[in-house]
């Protein structure tokens, strides 16, 4: 997943969109077993847990 964000970034209509605030990139994992549902934060490198109220 982190492997196909970066190869969005390498078009280039995606980057531009990206720095005129146009669009944003989120990469997220399911686990299927215990239901989690994960973000991945770029400034940390890690998959978090996506906290959202329903």
């Amino acid at each position: 997943m982190v492997v196909s964000l970066q190869n969005l970034m390498g078009f280039p209509f995606v980057q531009e969109a990206i720095e005129a605030d146009r669009l944003t990139l989120h990469g997220l994992w399911q686990d299927i077993g215990s239901g989690a549902l994960l973000a991945y934060n770029a400034e940390t490198d890690a998959f978090e847990p996506l906290e959202s109220p329903l």
